[in-house]
């Protein structure tokens, strides 16, 4: 290695954090939009592989957004609500929001009342409910099973 390299090297980082720096380590929401734009820019052209030459970014990217998330109050609970959230609920909650539903959508699930009381906790979808659901929006059971701890890191 001759001593050109480690200096071009150090130069071309300085240049890559100078425009790196905010997405990175985002300090406004600003800054926290800037990153979540620039992942799915980077997700979008990068192959879905292990070895693609942009999974060190996605992951800095990823990292520096994370950090943010964990510093803002409404984020953090909002994450915190998210996980405790009964598995049936957010799948409803998601499927009404990608299909402009309302709770008289769902007759697989029951009357309005009963599809509030899943989405509120108090009740759990019968066996017959997912069977149905999955056959609707093409969905696999799997998806409403009580999901690891693990999982949610």
């Amino acid at each position: 290695m001759s001593k050109r390299q480690p200096q071009a090297l150090i130069e071309a980082y300085q240049t890559f954090m100078a425009a790196a720096q905010p997405c990175l380590f985002p300090e406004s929401e600003a800054d926290y939009v800037a990153a979540l734009e620039a992942v799915e820019y980077v997700l979008e052209i990068s192959e879905d592989t292990l070895d693609d030459p942009m999974q060190p970014l996605i992951q800095l990217l990823s990292d520096g957004i994370g950090r943010y998330e964990s510093q803002v109050p409404e984020l953090v609970d909002f994450e915190r609500q998210a996980k405790s959230a009964p598995l049936h609920a957010v799948v409803l909650v998601t499927l009404m929001d990608q299909y402009g539903l309302t709770d008289r959508d769902l007759p697989e699930v029951g009357n309005s009342v009963e599809v509030c009381q899943v989405l509120n906790g108090e009740k759990t979808l019968r066996r017959q409910s997912i069977t149905a659901l999955c056959g609707r929006f093409a969905l696999k059971p799997a998806l409403f099973e009580p999901r690891n701890d693990t999982e949610l890191s």
